[in-house]
């Protein structure tokens, strides 16, 4: 699939066109692989090569499609954004880790590595593998920032982390499965789109936390738009995605991606050699996964206290906040950090107050909360909504 001396074509997952080139595809529809042999690596050119604990070699491609909007467009500002990647075998099998008994578990993690010194990650969820059979996995991320300005001016270097599980191999402290990690260095771009189109911004004045510069800002906490369906009898499926911000100060920041039966879904993986990176990890009362509790761990504002989320909830709406309704929080590993439900709409320009309440405190514009809050206090997603 990924190899020299193959012949292949990736099916095309999305329809939408492409907003990153990191590997060598030209095409959203298709991209056909042809015979190399002039270099040393089996893979081909931009794929990334590991060899596994069973002595397999694989090749992992990276592709990367800008999601289809369901709103009007706007204002410059990033946004969600589905990398697709391929995992294949020397003989041009696709790799599947929900069946395979070495490689068991795929992840990513993005980077930002900044001219002035810092880093951040970005919000982003865990494999859709339900294209698992192709050696394909899907990863939705939303890069909150560009790698350069408009006239070209360099921001910094965005990495993107894809890391592959090997159940057989052993970690360097040997605590852990062995965790592949190949990189890939996609050049993030600005478009077009609305901010009040994709992300409602709230936060709470009680809620502080330090930043990458030392200083202690309002945390936010951001509800992205993750779809909207068609309206059908006065209401549509909406469905949004909870993150907020967060760094881990302290001396012990760094640790391991997590392998399969650890990974908990909460968007936030410190990597190895990450120490002090400013993070956006997926909000969500504790859950029960797998016969252990599930809880997201903030820090404060002295950068090294941690704070549990102990209750969160996202209410929204469309009547200028007459009528509220209460979004169910996705309960699955897949669905961690998801809020949705059949939300009252008509057909056409849609103002969604959204009602976000962390630890019993309601996320406003200013970051102020008092009785009587009226609805301009509360943050809003505007879109266009169609039948």
């Amino acid at each position: 699939m990924l190899f020299k001396r193959k012949y292949f074509i990736f099916p095309a997952l999305f329809s939408s066109a492409l907003l990153l080139s990191a590997c060598n595809n030209e095409s959203d529809e298709e991209v056909k692989v042809t015979e190399k042999s002039d270099a040393d690596s089996i893979c081909i050119e931009n794929a990334k090569e590991v060899t596994v604990s069973d002595g397999r070699s694989l090749c992992i491609g990276l592709t990367a499609f800008k999601a289809e909007a369901p709103f009007m467009a706007g204002f410059m500002a990033p946004g969600k954004t589905t990398h697709t990647v391929f995992v294949s075998d020397s003989d041009g099998n696709p790799v599947n880790v929900t069946n395979d008994e070495v490689v068991t578990a795929i992840s990513q993690y993005p980077m930002m590595y900044m001219n002035a010194g810092h880093t951040h990650s970005a919000p982003f969820k865990h494999a859709d593998t339900s294209a698992a059979e192709y050696g394909a996995y899907n990863f939705d991320i939303y890069y909150p920032m560009a790698s350069t300005m408009m006239d070209g001016t360099s921001r910094g270097r965005w990495e993107y982390r894809v890391m592959i599980s090997d159940n057989n191999g052993t970690a360097d402290d040997d605590t852990d499965d062995k965790m592949h990690k190949v990189i890939f260095e996609p050049a993030v771009e600005m478009y077009m789109i609305e901010k009040k189109a994709f992300r409602a911004v709230g936060k709470n004045e009680s809620d502080k936390y330090k930043n990458p510069m030392g200083m202690t800002p309002t945390r936010q906490y951001s509800a992205w738009l993750e779809t909207i369906g068609k309206v059908s009898e006065g209401a549509a499926d909406v469905k949004l995605y909870l993150t907020t911000q967060d760094m881990d100060h302290s001396s012990m920041a760094m640790t391991k991606p997590m392998s399969r039966s650890a990974e908990h879904g909460n968007g936030d993986m410190h990597v190895m050699g990450d120490k002090d990176s400013h993070t956006y990890p997926a909000i969500h009362a504790p859950m029960d996964m797998m016969g252990d509790t599930v809880t997201v761990t903030l820090h404060s504002e002295d950068g090294t206290t941690e704070v549990e989320i102990d209750s969160a909830s996202v209410e929204v709406s469309t009547d200028d906040g007459e009528n509220w309704t209460t979004l169910a929080a996705g309960m699955t590993h897949e669905e961690m950090g998801y809020y949705s439900g059949p939300v009252p709409m008509e057909a056409g320009e849609v103002t969604m107050l959204v009602k976000v309440t962390v630890n019993g405190n309601v996320m406003t514009k200013t970051g102020v909360t008092a009785d009587g809050m009226d609805a301009e206090d509360i943050p809003a997603l505007k879109f266009t909504a169609s039948e």
